[in-house]
Formats: structure tokens, C-alpha cells, sequence
């Protein structure tokens, strides 16, 4: 069902985020995660010892204690491998990191989307511009997915992740484009709608993402339950 709390204008952008916004992430990345840690074992067999779990520990500590990398999903990756294979006294520990990361990349986007998605995606494309703007790290190429946006954004060392202004108004400048007129998809109560009102975006919170109503700190412009139905709203 759709909501509007508050008054809602026509876009000439479409900003996505991705991750349980387009697909399920959640089987996706518990599927990268079980590839990645056979082959850190594989290629560190000192790691042996140290289960999924214990490097999901290591990255939430890293996250505690680094602000920068609480909202750069790759860079807290490659940082939490590299504190790992230094603190076991690897050899060529930064070589290492980087093989682990451009492994865990490719199996990271080793996904399709629905079918469903495609043709939403393909519609919207037709009477708007579309951007795509995520804290993680899924390569909207490889997915099959990237003809559809005129932009892909991720955060980078000039460019903090969300709820941070920073992508959305490298958007704002990109695309030529006055905020209001520029309508972000997520299922983010923080990063994507909190993220997108701070730059004077408008919102579309999607509820069947990760995100619970109890973590908005501030209304949405339109909240949907399922993504087809922006149909309906833009179409």
C-alpha cells in the first residue's frame, strides 16, 4: 500500500539504493561470505581457527571504533583482512588482501535479479533518469542491471557513505538536477531515508527491506510495502 506523509512532486531523477532494495541481499551475501571464508582458509591456513563468525566480530569492532568505515562496506572488508593477516604476521599480508577482495567482489555480484525488476527497471528508464547509489559494494555490471542507471555510486575516499550527503549531492551536481526533483528508493530508515531528506531529496522508504519503523528519524515522502509498485506512483 502506498503512503504519502508529505507533499509529493513529480521526479526527473529516480536515485536506488540496491541491497534489499532491488534483491534479497541477506542470501547473497551469507552465500559470498561461506566462498570467501573456504578460500581465506585456503590461501591463509593460519586462519583456520577463525570461523565466519569470528571475522563478522573483527569488522563490528572495526565499525566501533573507525566512524569512516561504518558506511564503506568494501573498505571495512579489506580493513578488518588486512588487521587479521598482520596481526598472524602474514607475509605480503597487503598482496594477500588484495586477491581475498577481488575475489570476494566477483562472488559478491554473482546474482541476477528478477525478472519482475528488470522490466520495472526498464520502464522507469524510459520516462526518467536513474542513478544508483549504495554503501555496499554489488557491481551493477556484472549484476546485469547497470544499462538501466545513468550513474552508479559507492562510497569511495572523497565520497562517505550514506545517511552522509555526500553521494546524493554528487548526484544533485551530476545530473543537473534541483533536489526536490530527485526521488530516492531505499529500505533504509537511516542510511537512505534520513540520508536523502539531509540533502533535500525526496524519499520513497521501502518496507520490506531490512529496516523497521521504530528507526525513522524522519518521515519518508512516500512509503511503499512493495516495490512494484512505484509502478503505480511513477508510472
Amino acid at each position: 500500500m502506498i503512503r504519502f506523509h508529505r507533499r509529493f512532486h513529480p521526479p526527473k531523477v529516480i536515485s536506488f539504493d540496491l541491497d534489499d532494495t532491488l534483491y534479497d541481499n541477506v542470501p547473497i551475501i551469507k552465500r559470498t561470505e561461506e566462498r570467501t571464508h573456504s578460500l581465506i582458509t585456503e590461501r591463509v591456513p593460519e586462519t583456520r581457527e577463525w570461523d565466519i563468525e569470528h571475522w563478522r566480530q573483527r569488522r563490528l569492532d572495526l565499525m566501533r571504533r573507525d566512524d569512516a568505515l561504518a558506511d564503506n562496506m568494501t573498505a571495512l572488508r579489506r580493513a578488518t583482512l588486512l588487521q587479521g593477516f598482520r596481526e598472524l604476521e602474514i607475509d605480503d599480508a597487503d598482496t594477500v588482501t588484495d586477491e581475498i577482495m577481488d575475489a570476494f567482489l566477483a562472488f559478491r555480484s554473482d546474482f541476477s535479479v528478477s525478472e519482475e525488476v528488470h522490466d520495472l527497471l526498464d520502464q522507469l528508464a524510459s520516462r526518467y533518469s536513474l542513478v544508483a547509489v549504495s554503501n555496499g559494494n554489488a557491481d551493477v555490471k556484472r549484476v546485469g542491471i547497470g544499462h538501466y542507471f545513468k550513474l552508479a555510486l559507492q562510497p569511495t575516499h572523497d565520497l562517505r557513505g550514506k545517511p552522509n550527503t555526500d553521494m546524493f549531492e554528487y548526484v544533485k551536481q551530476a545530473m543537473n538536477c534541483a533536489p526536490e526533483a530527485i526521488l530516492h528508493v531505499g529500505d533504509s530508515p537511516q542510511s537512505d531515508v534520513f540520508g536523502a531528506q539531509r540533502a533535500g531529496m525526496q524519499s520513497v522508504w521501502l518496507t520490506s527491506g531490512l529496516g523497521r519503523s521504530h528507526q525513522l528519524r524522519v518521515l519518508p515522502t512516500v512509503t511503499i510495502d512493495d516495490l512494484q509498485e512505484l509502478s503505480a506512483l511513477l508510472l
